[in-house]
């Protein structure tokens, strides 16, 4: 008989289409980010759409508002592929970013402890986010939604609009 699974977490991606599949990995292979040194293959996530609507937002200051620019989708983990870690590097929030955050985030993926990793967000810190090892052996137990367009209000449209100089 099987594993017995616990209930699966749902983490939610938003991207610009032209960086489909949301789940790959491949941004982790050309930029760094908080939580992963370049050339990491990792996705980030988050426990809701309004927070990952939240963390687009402060990368795309270059870009319009479009209802066809962003698409989003869902990934559903089981919990017993989740992982929280206990103590986070000390300054794990602050702007920029400090590298012991990439290279505390790249050593848990390199040791294959989960398919997701849980993390505060920096921007709304009562809301999670997970970074996703989408070449972890277990993630073929996660479930990923197809890509759906995100509809944008109008109305933030001049906050896509501003150059970033």
């Amino acid at each position: 008989m099987g594993r017995v699974r616990l209930k699966n977490r749902l983490f939610y991606r938003i991207s610009k289409k032209q960086h489909l599949p949301l789940f790959s990995g491949e941004g982790g292979l050309f930029v760094s980010g908080r939580w992963h040194q370049k050339g990491t293959p990792c996705v980030y996530t988050s426990q809701s759409l309004a927070c990952a609507f939240c963390e687009t937002l402060v990368h795309i200051a270059d870009s319009k508002a479009s209802k066809s620019l962003f698409s989003y989708g869902t990934l559903s983990v089981p919990e017993d592929l989740i992982h929280t870690p206990k103590n986070l590097p000390r300054n794990w929030n602050t702007i920029p970013h400090d590298p012991c955050t990439e290279v505390f985030g790249t050593n848990l993926i390199k040791q294959k402890i989960a398919v997701a990793y849980i993390f505060p967000s920096v921007i709304v810190p009562e809301e999670l986010n997970a970074l996703i090892d989408p070449f972890h052996p277990q993630f073929k137990h996660c479930t990923i939604s197809p890509p759906r367009d995100l509809e944008i209000d109008p109305r933030l449209s001049k906050m896509f609009s501003s150059k970033k100089s």
